[in-house]
């Protein structure tokens, strides 16, 4: 799940560049990171709710961005339906 949301920044920077900012792109790059060389170490002994709340804090930061995103795309289709 992180390498993915890591891997969609990436490859969709310049989409995403439009709707977010550098440092936001970068925060949420970075808590990817870390939290995968997380799972790597510390993570291997931590419980449930550790991992759950790690996933919980990319999971809210990445989907605003994505659903930025989609909004941004669906937006034309949508204004020219309703005129």
């Amino acid at each position: 799940m992180y390498t993915q949301v890591k891997n969609r920044f990436e490859d969709d920077a310049k989409a995403l560049g439009q709707v977010t900012t550098e440092a936001q792109v970068t925060e949420i790059t970075t808590m990817c990171s870390e939290t995968e060389e997380w799972l790597y170490d510390d993570g291997r002994s931590a419980d449930r709710d550790a991992f759950v709340a790690k996933k919980k804090a990319i999971e809210v930061k990445a989907e605003a961005a994505f659903d930025r995103l989609a909004e941004l795309t669906r937006r034309p289709a949508a204004v020219t339906k309703v005129r």
